[in-house]
């Protein structure tokens, strides 16, 4: 399963599922319950995200503007080497 967070072309943010080359909107129903993909992680909630993807819009994925899949995480750990 891919998830990823996007922005539509009116500026609606969501968030949903990637398959074979569409994507799977699951924001649309579940946003009462989670606002966003950080939120669903937190919940442990993957069942219910793919549950809302199978029956949410299926969008084109030139149609849309990715964004990071999780916003607003805790902590970003990067390694540098000279």
């Amino acid at each position: 399963m891919r998830i990823s967070s996007y922005v539509t072309a009116d500026g609606t943010a969501s968030y949903g599922i990637v398959q074979d080359g569409k994507l799977h909107d699951a924001g649309k129903a579940l946003r009462g319950t989670f606002p966003d993909l950080r939120a669903v992680m937190t919940a442990g909630a993957l069942d219910q995200l793919e549950a809302a993807a199978e029956t949410g819009a299926v969008l084109d994925m030139a149609s849309v503007t990715l964004l990071s899949p999780l916003p607003n995480p805790d902590k970003i750990i990067c390694i540098g080497l000279n």
